[in-house]
């Protein structure tokens, strides 16, 4: 974690990616006290801005001041920009940045399991500290202008890859493909130069009292995964970090975590309930050994199992109770994360349910001028679901899959379909729910 705030780019910088391996050569991993340093010696703005939204942040904290935004579980839409320079167009395979659909869901996946700790997962822990977040991840299912979309945005690019520590490719990157900051977390994807797997842009103190306005990298504040690392699967590229965790990570890190160790020997993330540790564990072993520290006199073991260490991916599993907390109160003071929050809230969110429900399903009758047909489906939490019409006969005529979605308005297009009633049929994996539609 870092001790010195999070208005800053996190780079976290590991091993070459190849194929199922990871290049021997030793490099730095983690650039973000180096780049930091360049930022506020070229930007008095944002070191101030920076330095006294962690110092508010650090006195919520300690005043046990909670986050005054609902408890209730935050559903954030997620687009994921995949920037890719494959002139053929092909999706999926080995080394192709132009990852596919399937890479993509298996990424939202890991990080509801991550973030909600859910049984039976590889995000579940029995660490007493060990928290739900209360936050899920799903992909956009409405644009910017309210026109349905998948949340996956394709962009061709003929530059072989963006360098994390120029500000110039950061922007590059949000103007190929980016949408609203403070209405969607943007997840950039792409080629990374430098050695670099991911990396984050930390919230900021725009527009709080005192504070001087920053809105420098309100295009760029998101987070950028280089392609081999995003998500599970046979085409991801290491063999390391390959569940997915680099994702959960930099998440961290977009809404306000701090690494463990504090970025210093023996540093602080200024979280309780997570112990001191003298470094990060950049261990490769994926025997998830312990290791210890002795920083306050007393040999300790460090939470080399959180998601904010370095660990292989296989040897995570936890945020903590305190870690929580931290994150709930960025999203209340930070104003473009409370933003976000806002808009969800009011624009997007629907009720989670403890059933399968379809709760509304218009317009009904679909008219000759108007075939897209809406469903309000409630679920609990996040689920893979199918939606299956059906004519009069029993037969199927359209499916459509949806995975990783929360209650949701899912739009469906029967524009193809002839005059008549039509069963739509709701499945998850172990409910189903249907309803009667009319086209004429």
């Amino acid at each position: 974690m870092r001790p010195w705030g999070w208005f800053s780019i996190a780079f976290c910088i590991v091993f070459y990616l190849s194929e199922k391996s990871i290049a021997q050569t030793t490099i730095q991993r983690c650039a973000t006290t180096s780049y930091d340093s360049l930022l506020k010696a070229k930007n008095p703005v944002y070191r101030k801005s920076r330095e006294r939204f962690e110092e508010i942040l650090r006195q919520y904290q300690t005043s046990g001041r909670s986050s005054r935004i609902s408890a209730n579980t935050l559903t954030i839409p997620v687009v994921v920009h995949v920037v890719h320079n494959n002139q053929n167009g092909i999706i999926g395979g080995i080394n192709n940045s132009n990852i596919s659909d399937d890479q993509i869901h298996e990424q939202i996946r890991v990080l509801n399991e991550d973030y909600r700790k859910k049984e039976n997962t590889n995000g579940f822990n029995t660490n007493p500290v060990g928290a739900d977040v209360n936050i899920q991840f799903v992909l956009a299912s409405a644009d910017p202008n309210g026109m349905v979309t998948n949340g996956i945005i394709r962009t061709y690019s003929s530059k072989p890859g963006f360098n994390p520590e120029s500000e110039e490719d950061r922007h590059v990157l949000a103007t190929i493909s980016g949408w609203p900051t403070d209405r969607y977390l943007n997840i950039w994807v792409t080629t990374l130069s430098g050695n670099t797997i991911g990396y984050a842009q930390f919230p900021d103190g725009t527009g709080l009292a005192g504070l001087d306005a920053e809105n420098g990298y309100e295009d760029s504040d998101g987070v950028f995964i280089h392609y081999g690392a995003f998500g599970v699967g046979p085409y991801v590229s290491s063999s390391i970090y390959d569940l997915g965790r680099t994702t959960t990570h930099e998440i961290g890190h977009w809404l306000g975590l701090l690494h463990t160790w504090g970025d210093t020997y023996c540093g602080t993330d200024y979280i309780d309930d997570t112990p001191v540790a003298a470094s990060a564990n950049n261990s490769s072993s994926l025997n998830c050994v312990s290791v210890y520290s002795n920083c306050t006199g007393t040999q300790t073991r460090n939470m080399t199992e959180n998601y904010m260490d370095y660990s292989p991916d296989l040897c995570m599993n936890i945020f903590t109770q305190g870690q929580k907390d931290r994150i709930w109160l960025t999203l209340d003071l930070s104003p473009r994360r409370k933003k976000l929050v806002e808009y969800v809230q009011t624009e997007n969110q629907l009720p989670e349910s403890d059933k399968l429900t379809i709760r509304n399903s218009y317009p009904n009758p679909l008219s000759h001028d108007n075939r897209n047909l809406r469903l309000e489906v409630l679920l609990k939490g996040t689920q893979d679901i199918t939606v299956d019409i059906l004519n009069r006969l029993g037969g199927i005529v359209k499916t459509s899959q949806y995975p990783q979605i929360a209650s949701s308005n899912i739009g469906i297009d029967l524009t193809t379909m002839a005059q008549g009633i039509y069963l739509v049929r709701v499945r998850t994996a172990n409910e189903e729910k249907a309803t009667k539609v009319v086209v004429y």
